[in-house]
């Protein structure tokens, strides 16, 4: 099937520097494309040019960030859970809407806007795709679902695509699959009980190559896109695989699955694990079928590159 391409030749990186943003970059210029990044200080990055500033004062530098920009990848958000409901807002929201407006006011014609699957409900036990409806409750999701709404509103973009990809892996990832590999590696982390639910994730690099799909490709015009690598994984399934990937013996008991539940009341477990143990299974065939994007990554062929990260940051290498 041949999909109708439109040309990116200059374009804008907001959260430049995060996970996401330094591979999304560095994807960018392989294919050609001049790459501008809003950073807020000095550094090296696989970008062609960049502006120093801060999203609360980009009014100062509105001709240097959208001067020749065709397209702009939204990144930036705040994700972590102790930003206050109003943070979550003036970050999340607020800051993005206003920015978008001044992208349009500069005459930008894309705008591709990254958010989660938390912009959604949690989905229990059944797989769902992007007609699941039910809002979410927490103030990050909240967050997420008011800014789609805030930018589906607006009038300007000739192209706005919003992409909300699950929990992402790769080399470099932070956050709860880091510290479950760095408690693995220390022996720190109980082997756990096998459970029945299932939950999607995604490669940073796919997640990459689906951004500049639907960049470019014109029936992901004002479309909401899910992102996953088509597999589904247990957090029993995840321990294992980074247990060998690190050289550690896989052990043959596991905690009880009652005694887990009173392990998983600890500040140091649960914070990884009852984020991963619940069920949170997504489709991705609706981008698949309308941009020919594909995943081409599994957690079990990045682990490699995840472990050797680590290693090289945790001065083992």
């Amino acid at each position: 099937m041949q999909f109708k391409q439109q040309l990116i030749s200059k374009c804008l990186v907001v959260g430049a520097t995060g996970f996401v943003g330094k591979v999304l970059c560095k994807q960018l210029q392989a294919e050609g494309v001049h790459v501008r990044a809003l950073i807020r200080k000095e550094q090296k990055g696989d970008w062609n040019e960049a502006v120093i500033g801060d999203l609360d004062n980009f009014q100062q530098q509105e001709a240097k960030l959208f001067e020749g920009i065709d397209t702009i990848y939204y990144l930036a958000s705040i994700a972590h859970n102790k930003a206050a409901e109003s943070e979550y807002q003036r970050v999340n929201v607020d800051l993005c809407l206003a920015f978008a407006k001044s992208a349009i006011k500069n005459g930008v014609k894309r705008f591709v806007y990254v958010s989660s699957t938390k912009a959604m409900a949690e989905p229990g036990d059944k797989m769902v795709d992007e007609s699941f409806m039910d809002k979410p409750k927490d103030k990050y999701g909240l967050s997420k679902y008011n800014t789609e709404q805030g930018l589906l509103a607006l009038v300007g973009f000739e192209h706005l695509v919003i992409v909300r990809p699950c929990l992402v892996y790769g080399a470099g990832v932070q956050g709860n699959l880091y510290s479950m590999m760095k408690m693995i590696d220390k022996g720190l982390f109980p082997p756990l009980p096998e459970t029945n639910a299932k939950r999607s994730m995604i490669s940073v690099t796919d997640l990459a190559r689906a951004l500049i799909a639907v960049s470019r490709n014109e029936k992901a015009n004002r479309q909401i896109y899910i992102l996953t690598d088509d597999q589904q994984y247990s957090v029993k399934a995840i321990e294992n695989s980074m247990r060998m990937a690190l050289g550690k013996k896989v052990p043959g008991w596991h905690i009880p699955a009652f005694v887990f539940s009173i392990l998983g009341k600890l500040p140091v477990v649960s914070s990884i694990v009852n984020k991963l143990l619940g069920a949170a299974l997504y489709s991705s065939q609706k981008i698949e079928k309308d941009t020919g994007w594909k995943p081409t990554q599994t957690l079990s062929t990045v682990l490699p590159d995840m472990v050797k990260h680590y290693r090289s940051q945790s001065g083992q290498a």
